[in-house]
């Protein structure tokens, strides 16, 4: 039992997370210390500091470190500590609010008492808890669960995910797997000259090993293909690789800046924030089923984006390869970029962020060749609280391809309270084709597949396009809820709005059920 365990939660993905955990969870030593900074130069307001010079602050703060020995030094490699718990009374627009020591704030990092994650990477408000997805933007006040370190000028952040468990889908179509959902997440900054930071992001997933045959069971699940055949009731697992990129940005005044963004593995300005990124899904293990209507892109093979921040706004354009990934989920799959997207972003407190983009994609689907025209529109809210939070997302998406327009709707919500608690729910209404073929864990349909001499063609009826509707809702419990650490036991069940031809195979009232375990890291405070 225990072998078959270690198996189908991956030997890669449990040796990395294991590694990091003993780095980052074993009691403090004094290179990887957790200690609170007091920012020389800086004045206390209500019980909170108020930024000096971060040049002035890293000076006078060594040499703070020299009299009395309080704090480690940081340049080899101590653990800071970070308040996000933002709020529209305690975080700045960016360059709208003076220093009291008359001193400018450093583009790059900033060491405050109210956040030490203050980066110009971070969207309108200078947040690093803002940074989602790609070049999206989370509210700013978002808390963020992840370990920080300093080495020298280079900031570090281990951000990840890890859930093992079982999942039930409802009969006739469904199947129950054990199965683990990972992912892990580095990001290196560094500033430059001029004001500005050098941003690199890593994002790695052992899912291509932890997945069961095909995908993660789930009804009414489409996209992408396992065996040439498309992938039905089933997600698609995540490749090894989901994101290695570079993003260069450089202010031009206290209210603009202008950024860079690319990479062989990135994520082009289209759609709100990955799934597994929002806040409002962190606790919930599933991918949303309008995922190929909202946020797909966000593995691209070849992406180059370029935008602009002014006041509380965010435009960008990209250019990239709008091909999905293929069945080998351990490989870059380069090719032509030949797939354009513009977005805009507005965040009018720290509390909301709001986009809406457009993207042309070039032959995203391998057995749909063609082109897609997606628009989305998304609105986030995040309210952070004592000993919690809520953060609760909108979504549309709609796809114009050569079948006709398809849309999907999304509302998705995440309570956390008394610390260890959460509650969540996501509500969908989405068009789906290709629900009555025979699914990728051989249960049948009402439209069989042509057999080719080149392997198996969708259906006469494949394009037929049903509406369905699903409504899950869940919660989860830490068990452990340490500050570097944190270990949870859920669960979430799941009912279907379906049409009559749908009943026929998938029954009139499925229901499907999960329990697993999660892992992530803790949540950064002061």
């Amino acid at each position: 039992m225990v072998l078959r365990i270690f198996l189908f939660t991956g030997t890669g993905s449990l040796v990395a997370w294991f590694a990091l955990i003993s780095i980052f969870c074993l009691p403090a030593s004094r290179s990887f210390a957790a200690l609170p900074i007091d920012v020389p130069g800086s004045e206390t307001v209500q019980g909170k500091q108020t930024p000096a010079s971060a040049a002035q602050a890293a000076q006078s703060g060594n040499q703070d470190h020299e009299k009395t020995g309080r704090h480690g030094d940081h340049s080899k490699g101590d653990a800071l500590p970070a308040d996000n718990r933002g709020t529209e009374n305690n975080m700045e627009i960016a360059g709208e609010s003076p220093d009291p020591q008359g001193h400018q704030q450093h583009a790059g990092h900033t060491m405050t008492g109210m956040s030490m994650m203050d980066s110009i990477a971070g969207g309108p408000f200078k947040s690093m808890n803002a940074i989602g997805s790609g070049t999206s933007l989370l509210p700013a006040s978002s808390p963020g669960y992840m370990w920080h370190l300093m080495r020298g000028n280079w900031m570090f952040m281990f951000h990840g995910n890890l859930v093992a468990g079982i999942n039930h889908q409802g009969e006739p179509r469904g199947v129950t797997k054990a199965e683990s959902l990972n992912w892990f997440m580095v990001m290196a900054e560094h500033p430059v000259k001029g004001g500005g930071v050098v941003l690199l992001k890593g994002m790695f997933s052992g899912e291509p090993f932890t997945s069961p045959n095909g995908g993660f069971p789930q009804l009414l699940q489409t996209g992408e293909t396992w065996r040439g055949r498309p992938i039905i009731d089933a997600q698609h697992p995540h490749d090894l690789l989901m994101e290695l990129s570079a993003n260069l940005t450089m202010p031009l005044s206290k209210f603009a800046s202008v950024y860079v963004y690319g990479g062989p593995v990135a994520e082009p300005a289209l759609g709100p924030v990955a799934f597994m990124h929002r806040l409002s899904a962190s606790e919930t293990p599933s991918a949303p089923l309008g995922h190929h209507w909202e946020d797909s892109t966000h593995i691209s093979f070849g992406v180059f984006t370029g935008g602009v921040n002014l006041w509380r706004f965010r435009l960008e354009g990209s250019v990239f390869n709008g091909r999905e990934p293929d069945e080998d989920r351990k490989d870059i799959d380069l090719a032509r970029m030949n797939s354009l997207s513009a977005r805009v972003w507005f965040t009018p407190a720290p509390n909301w962020a709001m986009q809406y983009s457009h993207g042309h994609l070039r032959d995203p689907e391998v057995l749909e060749p063609g082109t897609v025209e997606r628009n989305t529109v998304s609105v986030s809210y995040t309210r952070p609280w004592e000993n919690g939070w809520s953060a609760t997302t909108l979504i549309w998406g709609r796809n114009h391809e050569a079948r006709g327009n398809s849309n999907a709707y999304l509302f998705e919500s995440t309570a956390n309270f008394l610390n260890k608690n959460y509650l969540f729910t996501r509500l969908e209404l989405i068009d789906k084709a290709g629900l009555l073929e025979e699914n990728i864990f051989g249960r049948q349909g009402l439209d069989p597949f042509i057999q080719t001499g080149s392997g198996p063609k969708p259906g006469a009826k494949f394009d037929q396009s049903f509406r369905v509707g699903t409504f899950t809702f869940g919660g989860v419990r830490d068990v452990i809820a340490g500050a570097k650490l944190r270990v949870g036991v859920g669960a979430n069940l799941t009912s279907y709005h379906l049409p009559h031809p749908l009943e026929q195979i998938y029954g009139s009232r499925p229901i499907s059920i999960q329990f697993w375990v999660r892992l992530k890291p803790g949540r950064m405070e002061h």
